[in-house]
C-alpha cells in the first residue's frame, strides 16, 4: 500500500473557488508539466501521460452521487480536497493501480479517449489529516493513456502497518518528455 501526502500548501490561495481552479491548472501546467506533456511509469509498470487536458480537467468541480441515486455538485470542502489531490496528480498517477478492464466507452468523444476510459485507484492524505481513496480517470487512445481527472473521492481509514511508502511533494517523479516516451506496445529497457 502506498499513498501521497499533501505538501504543496501555497498553491490554492484565497476563498474564491473559481480562482482555485485557475491556480491548480497553472500549477500543473507550469510546475508539474513544465509546459510539455510527459509520461510517468506507474509502480505497476504502466505508462500514463500528463497533458494540458489533465491540467484543464483538474479544476472542474465534479458531481457527487447521492445515496438515492441523484447527483449534486461538490461542496467547497469536497472541491478543496479534490484540488489538493490534483496538485499531486503526478505522484497519484505513479502509485495508482488499474481497477477496471475493459475500458468504459467515451460518450463525449474526447480526442484522447478514442478507446474509452479506464480507472485507477490511489490513496491521498490531505492537509486536514484525513485519508481518502481516489478514483483517477484515464483516457485510452491506442498506446497512449492520458490522466484526465481525480473523480470519486471517498474518505477512508489509513491502514495500520500496511504502508509500503509515502510520497510527499509534487515534483515529477520518473517522468520523461513526450518526445522521448516509449509506447506501451514496445519493450522497455529499464536501465535507460
Amino acid at each position: 500500500m502506498q499513498y501521497v501526502r499533501a505538501t504543496e500548501g501555497q498553491v490554492i490561495k484565497g476563498n474564491d473557488a473559481y480562482r482555485w481552479a485557475q491556480q491548480v491548472a497553472v500549477y500543473i501546467n507550469r510546475c508539474i508539466r513544465g509546459g510539455h506533456d510527459f509520461v510517468i511509469k506507474t509502480t505497476q509498470g504502466d505508462y500514463l501521460t500528463i497533458t494540458r487536458d489533465t491540467a484543464y480537467k483538474a479544476g472542474i468541480r465534479n458531481q457527487v452521487k447521492n445515496s438515492d441515486g441523484t447527483y449534486r455538485v461538490m461542496t467547497d470542502a469536497e472541491y478543496k480536497v479534490k484540488l489538493d489531490a490534483e496538485i499531486h496528480i503526478n505522484e497519484l498517477a505513479q502509485i495508482s493501480r488499474k481497477t477496471t478492464a475493459p475500458p468504459t466507452p467515451d460518450y463525449k468523444n474526447h480526442r484522447f479517449a478514442k478507446d474509452g476510459f479506464t480507472y485507477r485507484t490511489a490513496y491521498f492524505k490531505d492537509f486536514n489529516g484525513k485519508y481518502y481513496k481516489l478514483t483517477i480517470s484515464v483516457g485510452e487512445n491506442g498506446s497512449v493513456s492520458t490522466v484526465y481527472n481525480v473523480g470519486k473521492i471517498k474518505e477512508d481509514t489509513l491502514p495500520s502497518g500496511k504502508i509500503k511508502s509515502t510520497f510527499s511533494g509534487s515534483k515529477a517523479n520518473n517522468v520523461s518528455p513526450i518526445n522521448q516516451y516509449i509506447t506501451k506496445t514496445q519493450k522497455v529497457n529499464p536501465s535507460v
